[in-house]
């Protein structure tokens, strides 16, 4: 989908008005976001550039990655990248299996030192979790889906 259409949909689900209103925006701006955009593939578009072209641009001109979890977290999820197409066979599989191993002893590491100086876990303890569990869970995951896509399997042709 394109991400006007994504926008569209969302749209469609609560409505222009209601969102421009509680977004403080005018009615024809938001509509427009879910309008194919006018370019020159398609001179008679009449949309402009939506925030989520936006977040890709800027995604694209910082190259950092945060902007994306940060974006998921609020969505109740997280951000997993795609594994790539040839992950590389046994020695692949050992290295993030290691790593793996790593970030989930960085994970008991942050909980053990949480625990030991008063037995509980304060805010600044609590997010040097969340860190180590995030980095962990994303590994897991792209790991998991690279075993799902066949990425190890030797004998896939």
């Amino acid at each position: 989908m394109e991400s006007w259409q994504v926008i569209k949909s969302a749209l469609d689900r609560v409505g222009t008005k209601k969102v421009a209103s509680r977004m403080k925006l005018s009615q024809s701006l938001v509509y427009r976001w879910a309008q194919p955009p006018g370019d020159t593939q398609q001179p008679t578009g009449s949309g402009v550039r939506n925030p989520l072209d936006r977040v890709v641009q800027l995604l694209e001109l910082t190259e950092e990655r945060t902007l994306i979890h940060w974006l998921c977290e609020h969505a109740g999820g997280f951000f997993v990248p795609n594994p790539l197409a040839d992950a590389g066979g046994d020695l692949a599989v050992l290295t993030q299996t290691q790593e793996m191993i790593h970030d989930f002893s960085d994970l008991l590491e942050a909980v053990s030192e949480a625990l030991s100086n008063d037995r509980e876990i304060d805010k600044r303890e609590s997010a040097r979790i969340r860190d180590a569990w995030e980095r962990l869970k994303r590994l897991a995951e792209s790991f998991t889906v690279a075993c799902e896509k066949g990425c190890y399997d030797r004998r896939k042709s």
